[in-house]
């Protein structure tokens, strides 16, 4: 005979309900916040879904039914301004053509709510209010779209839960356009792919570099970067508005390049660094070595671009370097073993970096003030700032570069990306000059777009630029359509933004005093 009593079928079900309420118990005492999250994002599912029953149904009393303009963004932020002047800093910039539509009491029924439609005159529908986002405020809140001519319409709402929005979530299986958010009605691809809604950026790290000079404790400005594999490299280096350092000091105090594991980009870990009583730059990675511009100050002599062993990256160790025997050295490049060095006011020096240990002078392509340089096959792309040029330099013979094409620009030069045959240059005050380089003897101007701060160095990749724009922050800028640029989101930093880097959707800035700030936006790189 069994000694033991087995459960039942219901003592076993009211069992399995009792522990499903303590978890869902737990959950919300220990993740509080996500639970309202989600509770919020049901909510919002929720109430879509009825509106867009309750359009179709009132499509169906009325085919001709008025349905709004196809050029504008309803959305349900109130304002008494009806272009949403109070919201305009908070809300992406909307492509040409398109505006936003904000109403005072969006609620309204009357077709002066957040939806242009007068719900009054239905005989069918069964609405007293139009319903608002839980939150609503920036980014949460819904966007209506509709083609009058076409009788159709969309309605989207940003949901707040991680889980909820991106791949495989409930945004990305509505069978809409944009995984960031949730969309309905009946034409799912109504909103136009460029009005960039329900994106955001995260920050996930920063890191300052601080060191001393003369026992005083001294914070290192971050000036440029370079990425190879999970492995970051960044200039520190000294502020150029301070003082240089003592030359006859032998107290290393700001390190000139620090090489960072980023394999978790949200937990970046200092490998090494390298110290040198310089002001360094620039900086370009071709394993085992990376190539250091520094720019030295009148008083401490001149500047320099030096080859610099990271096969050991605690362990750095200092090989060859070229000095143009003045100041203001800037960027560099390097392309089979020969370094392109923006050497400011002693033009583009190019040289022979094959013996790493003795670094040989080749030539010199004259440049008012070289400020940034990139190779491409035979081509070198040079920003000049006091010239106010933009120069592509023949290389093929790197002993005697000569010029093809020098492009007036509206303003100084200050820095150069290129990307399929595509130029970015930044022109200081004068924003971004985006020229067509395929012929390399005859660029064509695409665009420019004025710029709030001083544009700096950029980085391009899958249909943006991230544009450094000094105390400006960086400006994310839709390029899809180089001759129609337009920016998409401002990351306001805390320091100056000197130059960008983008790996796997991650954002590498280098701000200034307030060191490298590593940032996800993976949701405009989907």
């Amino acid at each position: 005979m069994n000694k033991y009593k087995s459960f039942t079928f219901l003592e076993v079900l009211i069992t399995l309900t009792i522990l499903s309420i303590i978890s869902l118990l737990v959950v919300g005492l220990l993740k509080p916040q996500e639970t309202f999250k989600v509770a919020r994002d049901a909510k919002r599912v929720l109430t879509l879904n009825q509106i867009e029953k309750t359009l179709i149904l009132y499509l169906k009393e009325n085919p001709r039914l008025n349905l709004g303009s196809s050029t504008i963004i309803y959305i349900s932020l109130p304002d008494n301004s009806a272009s949403c002047t109070s919201w305009k800093d908070k809300l992406p910039p909307l492509p040409s053509g398109y505006e936003y539509r904000c109403s005072a009491n969006p609620q309204n029924i009357d077709g002066t709510g957040w939806i242009p439609i007068d719900f009054t005159k239905s005989s069918i529908t069964n609405i007293s209010s139009l319903p608002l986002d839980p939150i609503n405020n920036p980014p949460y809140y819904f966007t209506y779209v509709a083609d009058n001519n076409k009788k159709s319409f969309e309605i989207t709402a940003y949901l707040e839960s991680d889980k909820n929005k991106g791949e495989n979530s409930v945004s990305a299986n509505d069978n809409g356009t944009n995984i960031n958010l949730y969309e309905v009605g009946n034409d799912k691809k109504l909103l136009n792919l460029n009005v960039e809604l329900g994106r955001e950026v995260k920050l996930l790290a920063q890191i300052n570099f601080y060191g001393y000079y003369n026992g005083v404790p001294y914070v290192g400005c971050t000036n440029h970067l370079d990425i190879v594999g999970n492995t970051l490299y960044v200039t520190p280096g000294y502020c150029a508005s301070d003082a240089p350092p003592d030359p006859t000091s032998t107290i290393a105090v700001i390190p000139d390049l620090v090489v960072i594991d980023i394999s978790t980009p949200s937990n970046p870990t200092i490998l090494g660094e390298y110290k040198d009583i310089s002001f360094s730059w620039g900086v370009k990675v071709i394993p085992p070595y990376a190539y250091v511009s520094y720019m030295r100050n009148l008083d401490i002599g001149a500047a320099k671009v030096c080859v610099l062993d990271i096969s050991t990256p605690s362990n750095i160790i200092q090989k060859g370097c070229y000095s143009p025997g003045h100041w203001h050295g800037r960027g560099v490049d390097v392309q089979n073993n020969i370094i392109y060095f923006a050497a400011g006011y002693r033009g583009l020096r190019i040289v022979d970096g094959f013996n790493p240990d003795s670094l040989v002078y080749l030539s010199t392509y004259p440049v008012w003030y070289a400020k940034d340089i990139k190779v491409r096959g035979n081509y070198a792309y040079v920003a000049d700032r006091n010239g106010q040029k933009f120069h592509i330099v023949d290389v093929s013979n790197p002993t005697f570069p000569t010029s093809t094409y020098i492009y007036s620009l509206p303003e100084g030069g200050y820095g150069v990306f290129i990307e399929n045959n595509i130029a970015y240059v930044s022109a200081g005050r004068a924003g971004l000059v985006i020229l067509d380089i395929s012929n390399p003897y005859n660029p064509v101007l695409l665009s420019q777009l004025d710029t709030p701060g001083w544009a700096g160095k950029s980085y391009a990749t899958t249909g943006y630029l991230f544009l450094a724009d000094s105390e400006a922050g960086v400006h994310i800028i839709n390029v899809k359509n180089p001759s129609n640029p337009y920016i998409v989101k401002t990351i306001d930093t805390p320091g100056i933004a000197l130059a960008t880097y983008v790996k796997d959707k991650i954002l590498y800035i280098a701000d200034d005093t307030n060191g490298l700030l590593i940032i996800d936006v993976s949701d405009y790189l989907k």
